[in-house]
């Protein structure tokens, strides 16, 4: 089993929602399961800009270059 853990707190990996998360992948990785955490804080993801450009020139690929696409990434692979 993968488990992706989507950490949004701006205080990232200081803040009190990291150490629940943490204890609980702790678990997880003991009962046998692949964990990752991504640090939405520790990312540069911008505002949609609302151009559609992802549903219809190059759908599923947002033409802002940012590291949403790297976060997508690594919850799905588990990266």
């Amino acid at each position: 089993m993968k488990i992706a853990a989507i950490n949004g707190s701006p205080k990232g990996r200081e803040s009190i929602t990291h150490l629940m998360v943490r204890s609980f992948l702790q678990g997880a990785e003991r009962a046998g399961a692949e964990t990752v955490t991504v640090f939405l804080a520790e990312k540069d993801i911008r505002h949609c800009r609302g151009c559609m450009t992802c549903w219809f020139k190059t759908p599923g690929k947002c033409i802002i270059d940012d590291d949403d696409m790297a976060c997508s990434a690594s919850i799905t692979l588990g990266h």
